[in-house]
């Protein structure tokens, strides 16, 4: 669902690339999408992920709050029900059967994917700014223990110290069978430890009974605010 923050931040897209008077091919190059994808996200008929967003404003060299310099939500804005769930997960495959797992849940769900362990670090510094995580904040992280750049654990420590995390549970996802790292997770205060089941039927139950936990039985902070 396409809303008024979505419309201004595709504004501000456009903005930036016309001051850099860069023809729309070179930032869908850049970026490594279609020329016809770029066009969408500056018509403002795409939503933007968090992921996406963090790369532009890498491109642009400009902080992420650039993009959302100046914006008022209006006072009639609608809640946002939506629930943002970000994956951690370096693997396109593995992203592919994440998505196709929980395609059919009954709440309405935006996915984003963040796939190298620096990358998410650096990401999660640039979430400290208020009116970025009106945009962004996720309501649940699934992660992946093997990422390049970082050590999943090391990633894991740094994301629960982060204040602006505070209530965001963190569920480790994994295809490892050593029982240390389950042990080492929740040391680490990782909120779930699932080990993917090799079997389609069985990977999309766990995962959907970790969305139905989480959405349904537990109270997530932002909508329980929105309420």
């Amino acid at each position: 669902m396409i809303d008024d923050i979505d419309k201004y931040v595709a504004k501000k897209l456009k903005y930036y690339r016309t001051k850099f008077d860069w023809p729309l091919k070179k930032l869908a190059d850049d970026l490594d999408v279609s020329l016809q994808q770029m066009h969408r996200y500056e018509q403002g008929t795409n939503k933007i992920s968090a992921g996406l967003l963090y790369k532009l404003a890498k491109v642009f060299q400009i902080e992420i709050s650039c993009f959302f310099d100046k914006f008022e939500a209006g006072e009639n804005a609608e809640v946002d029900n939506t629930y943002k769930i970000l994956l951690i997960e370096d693997n396109p495959d593995d992203e592919y059967f994440f998505r196709k797992c929980i395609s059919e849940f009954d709440q309405p769900l935006e996915i984003y994917v963040l796939r190298d362990g620096a990358e998410v670090i650096n990401y999660f510094r640039e979430l400290q700014d208020t009116s970025v995580r009106l945009f962004s904040e996720p309501d649940i992280i699934f992660m992946d223990l093997n990422l390049p750049s970082a050590s999943g654990f090391d990633l894991l420590s740094d994301l629960k110290k982060r204040p602006v995390l505070n209530g965001v549970p963190i569920i480790i996802l994994t295809s490892s069978i050593n029982d240390d790292d389950a042990t080492k997770s929740y040391h680490l205060h990782a909120n779930g430890f699932i080990k993917k089941s090799f079997i389609f039927k069985e990977y999309s139950d766990q995962l959907n009974m970790a969305l139905n936990y989480w959405i349904k039985a537990a109270s997530l902070p932002h909508h329980e605010q929105t309420k």
